[in-house]
């Protein structure tokens, strides 16, 4: 049975982030549900004032220019041997990393969880990635 704490907690921020809006965030969920968070603090161009759909535009090639960049740390964290109990939660745009990560990594059931807050998502896209999720997935949750 697991316990609270147990494992490490991924946290992948959304559109108009600012890095210390996610370690915020990262904290506030670490002190929560008493596990380690990791946060992937991808370069969310963050218009505090107006997010405009510039902003919106330039966060998504920054999202994926992160991933191409990501993918072998991510290969690393995951596949190393102290990587159990792993949850993933996406928030937002964020959610387009982790369908990546899912696609990525198909076949790789290391992640105990993914859970979409407010998924960024278009359904379409989101029922073509569900194989691979399920795959790198043992647990999905959409909020």
């Amino acid at each position: 049975m697991k316990t609270p704490g147990d494992g490490l907690l991924i946290f992948v921020h959304g559109f108009n982030t600012s890095h210390a809006d996610a370690i915020r965030t990262a904290g506030v969920l670490g002190e929560s549900l008493h596990k380690t968070v990791f946060v992937y603090d991808w370069a969310s161009s963050k218009d505090a004032t107006f997010p405009s759909r510039r902003a919106y535009e330039a966060d998504e090639e920054n999202l994926q220019a992160s991933f191409t960049l990501s993918r072998s740390f991510f290969a690393a964290l995951l596949g190393s041997p102290g990587a159990s109990n792993v949850s993933i939660l996406a928030h937002s745009m964020g959610s387009r990393f982790v369908i990546d990560l899912a696609t990525f990594f198909d076949n790789f059931t290391k992640i105990d969880s993914v859970v979409f807050a407010a998924g960024d998502v278009q359904l379409d896209q989101f029922k073509l990635s569900l194989r691979s999720l399920r795959h790198f997935s043992s647990s999905l949750a959409c909020y």
